[in-house]
């Protein structure tokens, strides 16, 4: 296997992605049913402790998307001169796992369904084109609550 890359592997998704995947899974549930504060964990570590607001650049758009994470309620205070035009809403972070799954018709992606409307895909690869033990993980969401807020900024 030394000095193979991932394209001269026959069945990489069958042989090593799926097994890595429902390993992963399985762990989740494990953890989360020795402890039921794994949900809320997990969506700390990929989310983060503190509020914030994530820019993301659509340059093919010629959009900016802004993304307001006020989990803690710590965005839009108010200044001594000015006063925010609208209001950001605290999120409820989640508080439970609700399922998992593989995405359907995927051996590359898991998806995680929590509580108060947050959901993730982790989708599993290599970023090397050699096999290598180190595969990571693409998280994206699938949903968020309504609560946080998304801004578009179309550019002229």
């Amino acid at each position: 296997m030394r000095g193979a890359e991932w394209a001269d592997l026959d069945d990489k998704e069958g042989d090593v992605y799926v097994p890595l995947l429902q390993a992963f899974l399985d762990e989740v549930s494990r953890a989360y049913s020795e402890d039921s504060t794994i949900a809320v964990k997990m969506f700390e570590y990929l989310v983060g402790i503190k509020d914030y607001h994530k820019i993301v650049s659509h340059d093919k758009k010629r959009m900016t998307l802004v993304h307001t994470f006020n989990l803690h309620g710590t965005l839009n205070h108010p200044s001594k001169e000015k006063v925010s035009v609208f209001e950001v809403l605290k999120a409820d972070i989640p508080t439970e796992i609700i399922s998992m799954r593989f995405k359907k018709n995927s051996n590359t992606t898991v998806e995680i369904y929590m509580d108060n409307g947050w959901a993730f895909s982790f989708r599993i690869h290599s970023a090397s084109t050699d096999v290598q033990p180190s595969l990571k993980f693409d998280v994206q969401f699938i949903s968020t609550p309504v609560s946080v807020m998304n801004i578009e900024c179309k550019w002229h």
